[in-house]
């Protein structure tokens, strides 16, 4: 879902100017708006804070206004009482909340669990605070204007309604070309950052503008040890529970279910408390036009999954011929942050046609933390798992940028890789590369993926429940390694379910992107005429002349070439691991600087488009 639009400062008159700009702002541009509507508004002496949500028909948020001035907004849904859905209105709510706080105080926060994102104003304390959930699952992106904080749920949004003077961020413009995203919450511009997990921020006369963290994920060390199965009971609970707090909307939602572990495990629980209510369970599948009936791919083995679950099930193909359109309407609405942009740019409409065609109100994710694939002796393999890389580690990519400033691009990249690292607050390898998963892979994204389909119908994700998480913190990384303990547990709960076997690792139901470019004669001049005809500021890193040589070598048909240094240490690597003794050394000593990438050409130049794109919008440094 959206989020809010709000300005709030540390006294009246630090707030004049920005809330009169975003006053203006939801006058003239959100009653239009293509994906937002407005729920309510607070008005305050020195906050202004608007509630946009998507154009559902569902109770999203509310707005409390209390008696004696002040109130709440919120918007989401929270796991325990006094805030079940229930019987409750979104405005009712929020006056629990303001109750709620009024017993408390700001301590209140960490009494909260679900997913949210929470305003307060108390001008009896002089003090506005802005919180939001364990996993930021709705994105509030924030700039300071002297003694006011500006935030909205898209960069573009408080640029344009706050008057945002932003400059470009060089390490982040490098981050998403290796990644594919922004590291640690930043975006594309300096002054604008995307508000943390566990977030509270206190604004008040006394103390300014104050950033605290009511809640730090992190695994526990040393561990409490227990026996194997008593984390399989536990996680058991952990997840009925989960779908025992949606029960009210279950006929109201539709499941997304692939031919993996994560969704199946989300169909069967959900299962089991939809049969107690007599509730029909809707699950769907989408990939290319005849993808249902490919062997060994999602489509069909989510069709013999959802038959024996007995779910109502729908498979929708996904479009190609309209990706520049949903391209540029995807990249608006998470601000080009991730590459899905460009590479999932069909799955917004997918996700309004759930809503508009199905009548869908609620759709279930299957994101987690059970546990990312592989064991770390080292940080750099840690986040090798991840995917989180330096420009240092892509060797065949230093040639597109300008001689003379690609060594400097490369330090900055390394500083912005080791930020992630520095901020960890675990010791041992595995637990640092599965909170990477956690702090970067969720948060920078996941969740802003997310985004283009909370902009259509309400996502859930179910497996994140702080019940979950906490729970999750004292498993012992073994048990975490590919998701062990999840498998187990699923497998004892649903025996029968995993003999149905898992989709193969094979990409016949996605998109060729790289070879529907060389074919596609509209889609192949849309991004040459971006990354060649129109040059802006990004061709003040990338040098012109070698981006032509190595489009005109893709639009050939032409591989790009391994680097020597790639394919020497590959053979390094694949040598020392037939001699377990050795490899097993080499990994925590030499292994830890033989390390080398190389990004599919296709990649390379979707992710320049989408920079592309960031200059044209924001400018040059």
């Amino acid at each position: 879902m959206p989020g809010f639009m709000g300005c709030v400062a540390t006294n009246a008159a630090a707030s004049r100017e920005p809330t009169a700009r975003l006053r203006a702002y939801a006058a003239e541009k959100l009653p239009s708006h293509p994906w937002y509507k407005e729920r309510g508004a607070l008005v305050a002496d020195t906050a202004e804070v608007h509630l946009l949500v998507p154009k559902i028909d569902a109770d999203l948020g509310g707005v409390y206004r209390a008696a004696e001035g002040g109130g709440v907004v919120f918007m989401g849904r929270f796991e325990e009482a006094p805030f079940e859905r229930v019987g409750s209105s979104s405005d009712d709510i929020a006056h629990a909340l303001w109750q709620m706080y009024r017993e408390r105080g700001r301590g209140f926060a960490r009494d909260l669990a679900g997913s949210f994102l929470l305003f307060v104003d108390d001008p009896g304390e002089r003090r506005s605070l802005l919180i939001n959930d364990h996993y930021a699952s709705y994105q509030c992106f924030f700039a300071k204007l002297g003694e006011a904080l500006c935030f909205a749920p898209e960069v573009n949004i408080l640029v344009d309604a706050c008057g945002i003077q932003g400059t470009i961020d060089v390490g982040s413009v490098v981050s998403m070309f290796v990644n594919g995203e922004c590291l640690n919450s930043k975006t594309y511009l300096r002054e604008v950052n995307a508000l943390k997990p566990g977030s509270l921020v206190e604004i008040s006369a006394e103390g300014g503008i104050r950033f605290d963290t009511y809640y730090r994920f992190a695994f526990d060390e040393p561990l409490d040890k227990r026996p194997e199965q008593a984390y399989v009971n536990g996680l058991g609970e952990k997840l009925l529970g989960a779908m025992q707090s949606r029960a009210d909307i279950l006929g109201e939602t539709i499941i997304p279910l692939s031919g993996g572990w994560d969704s199946r495990a989300l169909v069967a629980c959900a299962g089991e408390v939809a049969k107690r209510s007599g509730t029909r369970l809707r699950t769907v599948t989408w990939g290319v036009p005849g993808g249902e009936e490919v062997a060994d791919t999602d489509p069909l083995v989510a069709r013999q999954v959802a038959e024996y679950l007995g779910t109502d099930h729908t498979y929708i193909p996904r479009p190609t011929a309209s990706w520049i359109r949903e391209f540029e309407y995807t990249f608006e609405m998470i601000d080009g942050l991730t590459d899905d942009c460009v590479f999932h740019p069909n799955e917004h409409a997918l996700f309004r046609n759930l809503h508009t065609e199905h009548g869908a109100t609620h759709v279930f994710s299957g994101n987690q933390m059970f546990g990312p694939a592989g064991v770390a002796e080292t940080d750099t393999e840690a986040r090798a798992r991840i995917g989180i890389h330096a420009l240092r580690d892509y060797e065949p990519l230093w040639e597109l940028f300008r001689t003379e400033r690609v060594e400097d691009i490369k330090d900055l990249s390394d500083d912005y890789v080791n930020q992630v690292l520095a901020e960890c607050p675990n010791e041992d390898y595995n637990n640092r590369k599965d909170w990477m998963h956690y702090a970067q892979r969720i948060q920078n994204y996941t969740n802003h993926s997310a985004h283009y389909k909370q902009c259509a119908v309400w996502v859930h994700n179910p497996w994140l429940d702080r019940s979950i998480l906490d729970f999750m913190r004292s498993v012992p990384p073994a048990m975490r390694e590919v998701k062990q303990l999840f498998k187990s547990t699923v497998n004892q709960r649903f025996p029968e379910l995993q003999k149905i076997p898992m989709a193969g690792v094979r990409f016949d139901n996605i998109e060729d992107w790289g070879a529907v470019m060389r074919e596609q004669g509209d889609m192949r001049d849309y991004v040459t005429r971006h990354l060649l005809s129109e040059q802006n500021g990004l061709h003040e890193l990338i040098d012109p002349e070698r981006l032509r040589a190595y489009v005109d070598g893709f639009l050939s048909g032409e591989s790009v070439d391994q680097s020597p240094m790639v394919v020497f240490i590959d053979a390094i690597k694949n040598l020392v691991r037939h001699v377990p003794p050795i490899y097993r050394v080499l990994k925590r000593s030499t292994m830890e600087y033989l390390h080398a990438y190389e990004l599919p050409a296709s990649h390379t130049l979707l992710r320049l488009l989408i920079l592309k794109r960031i200059y044209d919008r924001y400018g040059s440094n």
